[in-house]
């Protein structure tokens, strides 16, 4: 997180006024806002469509910040100006190169508030550990780990897009089911219970049927990630296949993790598992847990107790020297 040079501001707790702090996620699907005061009561919580930075027109990213506030405020009664400080996490975002350029186009539809900016993993990371150390293994439809170190230096691992990384993701799983029954048509592979299920889903018969959805019908990442619980339905079912596929994705997705772990120094910490693909449940933790426990184990596996919107707000209060932690956060 990169913060404001101005001087933190002091709030009285009695005063009426400027008492609330707002978190922001803008991803790549939506934007979710959290209003928090500083006892971490959520007071209100707002939503808006994606507001990614990298791939978002200005424009809308704006106006999807905009709506999410709104939304929270009219949910918690109150007005912009009862919000002291705003902590904007945004997915796409490059705090290197692009704070200056989202003040000026965030910061006039956020006044009255002080800012703070940072990356989406960063308000992943605070639903886990607040402003300490630890680190969250995300795995939707892509995959990455992140995390921060006693210091206060952070480090990734993975995350680098469907084309050349994304790992252990569901774009990954989904990707994988389709090769295999690409080989099964062949006869490269046998068939089973995944290539039925990816046959029943795509409503193709053979290999040029499939072939044809995939390229002429320009399948995007989303879509392979669509196949993905295939893959868990098969393996749940003991299909062979399917049950290598997902200790594999399990295997990845620790490996993300240990490289944060050892570049940043963890030896006892929380791990959040965040992201579509653990909704897996057993199937995917428990190789998962059971691959970092023998390579880590001061290292604590969590679902994250708040959302990535309320952990933005917790950076905002800790921007302004306010330390609430994920497990004091209550809800109204």
């Amino acid at each position: 997180m990169s913060s404001s040079s101005a001087a933190p501001i002091v709030i009285s707790p009695e005063s009426p006024f400027s008492d609330l702090y707002l978190g922001i996620d803008a991803g790549g699907t939506k934007t979710s806002c959290a209003l928090i005061d500083r006892n971490g009561l959520v007071w209100g919580q707002g939503a808006g469509p994606a507001g990614n930075f990298f791939n978002t027109e200005p424009g809308a990213v704006a106006a999807a910040v905009l709506q999410a506030r709104d939304e929270a405020l009219a949910a918690s009664n109150s007005s912009p100006q009862r919000i002291a400080a705003a902590a904007i996490c945004l997915a796409g975002f490059d705090p290197a190169k692009d704070e200056n350029r989202a003040r000026a186009l965030l910061d006039p539809v956020l006044s009255p508030a002080r800012t703070v900016y940072g990356r989406d993993l960063d308000a992943a990371l605070a639903a886990v550990c607040g402003s300490g150390p630890g680190l969250v293994v995300i795995a939707g439809t892509g995959s990455v780990a992140f995390g921060r170190g006693a210091t206060g230096a952070t480090a990734r691992a993975g995350g680098w897009g469907y084309m050349v990384g994304d790992e252990g993701s569901g774009f990954w799983l989904g990707s994988q089911a389709i090769r295999h029954t690409m080989q099964a048509f062949d006869g490269r592979a046998a068939k089973g219970v995944l290539f039925d299920k990816v046959c029943e889903k795509s409503n193709t018969t053979n290999a040029l049927d499939l072939e044809g959805r995939v390229y002429h019908e320009r399948w995007t990442p989303a879509i392979f990630a669509g196949y993905a619980p295939l893959v868990f339905d098969a393996a749940g079912a003991g299909d062979p296949t399917a049950l290598r596929l997902v200790e594999t994705a399990a295997a990845e997705l620790c490996a993300q993790a240990l490289a944060v772990i050892r570049r940043l120094d963890l030896t006892t910490a929380k791990c959040g598992l965040v992201g579509s693909l653990w909704n897996a449940g057993p199937l995917l933790r428990e190789p998962f847990e059971r691959a970092l426990r023998q390579n880590a184990p001061g290292i604590t596996p969590v679902t994250p107790a708040i959302t990535p919107s309320e952990g933005a707000a917790l950076l905002a209060l800790a921007a302004w020297g306010v330390d609430v932690q994920p497990e004091q956060v209550r809800r109204r």
